[in-house]
């Protein structure tokens, strides 16, 4: 005697999807590429790696910190086949912008027609890479731009100036 039966063998779904790396205060565009097998992904699980989830297909998110997260997309199929796609992804932290200056009038004032240098002491967690330039403005107009100097120096008129740095 001899028994058979056909047995039906599903394909998976493929979870997929693309972010980029942002810095720390950005939305995350979360792309979804998930492909459907033979038949239509009817749920979308979005792990974010932060204690929140989302069953949208396509999601922007915001992350409350700066750090390295392991994303998880899963899917599901209409024959209850499923799949997960894990990518991590960085947010990196913003710069700190700071910088000191020196004279030789007092600790507070600039006397006029004397050159004065302002030095970056700027910096960044290890994280967020390098800062690459940054942009020295006086009352509100850009007066120089560093790549591989953090040092600008300038000669003022009588008044009271409005000096930034923008990292």
């Amino acid at each position: 005697d001899t028994f058979s039966q056909n047995v039906i063998i599903h394909p998976l779904p493929q979870a997929l999807f693309s972010a980029l790396d942002v810095c720390d205060g950005n939305e995350v565009n979360f792309v979804n590429q998930s492909v459907e097998s033979n038949v239509s992904i009817v749920e979308y699980i979005w792990d974010f790696g932060d204690n929140s989830t989302s069953f949208d297909l396509s999601i922007n998110h915001l992350f409350e910190n700066y750090g390295s997260y392991q994303i998880c997309l899963s899917v599901i199929d209409e024959n209850s086949c499923s799949n997960v796609y894990c990518d991590s992804l960085i947010i990196r932290p913003n710069p700190i912008a700071s910088f000191e200056y020196f004279n030789f009038c007092s600790p507070d004032s600039v006397c006029s027609q004397t050159e004065i240098s302002f030095n970056s002491n700027s910096y960044i967690n290890p994280l967020g890479g390098e800062i690459d330039s940054a942009f020295w403005y006086l009352n509100s107009s850009l007066e120089a731009s560093y790549v591989d100097s953090s040092i600008f120096s300038t000669f003022f008129s009588a008044g009271q100036s409005i000096f930034s740095l923008h990292v």
